[in-house]
């Protein structure tokens, strides 16, 4: 992130100097510039073009397409993509288009949405990386077994979860489902499928009700996860 940093900051200096027709691109800064724009999201096409249109000026696409060596079909297609994301505008002098490249400080802008974007799901990551080293997995067969694990979870705190359908089971788990949900305050979500999830505190059970087996899982961030998903 940082070395992105370095050659965004790099390239809008060169960009500013260029307005003065004071060029001082050489291999080095251009591959540091041309790897900051990858890192931004730019393909090599769109890099090459928004770096010609930054020394070029307003140009047409056929002297886009002459100082890039990228064929003409390809240099429309891609100023199209470089303008759906503010890189680029178009314009008219007589009869012809002219495409000129925007200030480069929307690259930062670029960059800073990426990062807030990446920000966004980090927690998200870290918790199902957790869920991989913390689950306490059991395993349990048949009604009266899957009855009495999903009673005993009367005996945990805090709010009572359920997803999923009551209609088309078993009677006997049919009719335990009606005297849990008049003894309990739930808060349920209704989804058709042939597994029911109850969860509550830390345990998380799914009842898979065409196999009438019971998935028990001890996991205070499966239960957060889940209730996240519920919203």
């Amino acid at each position: 992130m940082v070395l992105c940093f370095l050659g965004l900051y790099t390239f809008v200096l060169f960009a500013k100097l260029s307005e003065k027709n004071i060029n001082f691109l050489t291999c080095d800064v251009y591959s540091m510039i041309a790897q900051a724009l990858s890192d931004v999201g730019l393909t090599s096409s769109e890099s090459k073009i928004y770096l010609s249109l930054v020394n070029l000026g307003p140009s047409p696409a056929t002297d886009i397409s002459k100082n890039t060596g990228i064929h003409r079909a390809n240099v429309y297609s891609t100023l199209h993509r470089l303008s759906k994301i503010g890189l680029v505008t178009t314009s008219k002098l007589d009869k012809h288009v002219l495409f000129s490249a925007n200030s480069p400080d929307v690259l930062l802008s670029l960059l800073k949405e990426k990062e807030e974007s990446l920000k966004s799901i980090i927690p998200q990551l870290i918790l199902k990386s957790n869920l991989n080293e913390s689950l306490d997995i059991e395993v349990i067969t048949g009604l009266s077994g899957t009855i009495s694990i999903l009673f005993s979870l009367q005996k945990l705190n805090g709010p009572f979860f359920f997803v999923g359908s009551e209609n088309n089971l078993p009677i006997g788990l049919s009719a335990k489902l009606s005297l849990l949900f008049s003894q309990n305050d739930v808060i349920s979500k209704r989804v058709s499928s042939d597994i029911l999830i109850f969860f509550r505190e830390n345990v998380v059970l799914f009842i898979f009700v065409t196999e009438m087996k019971t998935l028990k899982i001890k996991s205070f961030e499966l239960v957060e996860l889940l209730k996240d998903l519920m919203i």
